[in-house]
């Protein structure tokens, strides 16, 4: 499976991000919410950001191409995953504009 995308948002973007609309209804865990509360708009956080959709991928979720993974990751699941089980969901890549949009307003992306 892939993993989550990651990016280090600096302090200042995470509190743009409740005045962004389509970012309104995010949520932030109370631990990277105390982070905000103590840190300075100088500090730079490192957090894990996930998406809830796929974007324009979503059409792909019934029917992930084995193409999304590496040759080697699908050798690696046949050992433990019958057939139809060697991708899903969670494979297909994050649209790229969402991550385009993140860049956009500060994040630096370390991890796609």
């Amino acid at each position: 499976m892939s993993t989550p995308t990651r990016f280090a948002l600096p302090l200042t973007l995470l509190f743009l991000l409740g005045a962004v609309p389509s970012m309104a209804g995010s949520i932030i865990g109370p631990r990277l919410e105390e982070a905000l509360r103590n840190g300075t708009q100088e500090s730079t956080l490192t957090v894990w950001v996930y998406f809830t959709d796929k974007g324009s991928r979503e059409l792909q979720k019934s029917s992930v191409p084995s193409t999304v993974v590496t040759k080697q990751s699908l050798r690696r699941r046949a050992k433990v995953l019958p057939p139809e089980q060697l991708t899903d969901y969670s494979d297909l890549p994050v649209e790229d504009a969402y991550v385009s949009r993140l860049g956009a307003a500060g994040a630096t992306i370390q991890h796609r």
